[in-house]
């Protein structure tokens, strides 16, 4: 939200093919992009990208990169919370 109330500097900014959707998340509306892939296949499987992206959720997709991801940066929260004294489970 901090964006949305300061200037922006390089450390703060936020990208621009970030910007619409990270507005839309604040003021409570879907993202755009969501809503343009809605129906959309996902991959070489027969699920469809739903309204809450739970089809991409569970869709197994070659070498799984989206899931290796996502696991490595919640896994940085989780130390970076750990580091600074927060109690967190992951």
């Amino acid at each position: 939200m901090a964006f949305l109330a300061t200037a922006p500097t390089k450390a703060t900014e936020v990208p621009q093919v970030c910007f619409t959707g990270a507005v839309a998340l604040v003021m409570g509306a879907l993202d755009p992009a969501v809503v343009n892939a809605l129906g959309s296949r996902i991959g070489n499987t027969n699920l469809r990208v739903d309204l809450y992206e739970d089809a991409l959720g569970v869709a197994v997709l070659p070498s799984d990169r989206w899931r290796f991801a996502h696991d490595v940066f919640k896994h940085q929260i989780y130390l970076d919370a750990k580091y600074v004294g927060v109690e967190v489970k992951k």
